[in-house]
């Protein structure tokens, strides 16, 4: 896999590059880069398209009770699954995650 990266061309080893470590926000024209190479997110030309899609997720979030909108279920998720970690590997625990209770709104 590595390999076949390595020989891709510039633009599929950033998108690469981004899924290892996403921003924030992505806006694309998919009409125009239907594979979403050039995020449009920081580009001030769509600074009041993003703003008024940023409220439209927030509010969809708050409509849902999304548990994420709240830091500490956050917190307590990442600290569940750090904490399935041996020797720097993730492994499969036999007792039940916690996160059913408190991420249900």
């Amino acid at each position: 896999m590595a390999e076949a990266l390595d020989k891709s061309p510039q633009e599929v080893r950033e998108a690469y590059s981004l899924m290892r470590n996403p921003p924030q926000f992505e806006l694309y024209d998919l009409k125009n880069d239907p594979y979403e190479f050039c995020n449009l997110a920081r580009d001030p030309k769509y600074r009041e398209v993003l703003e008024r899609l940023q409220e439209r997720l927030l509010a969809g979030r708050q409509e849902t009770n999304d548990p994420f909108l709240n830091h500490e279920n956050v917190l307590r998720l990442k600290e569940e699954i750090q904490a399935t970690k041996q020797d720097g590997k993730y492994v499969k625990r036999k007792s039940p995650w916690g996160y059913v209770e408190y991420m249900a709104p």
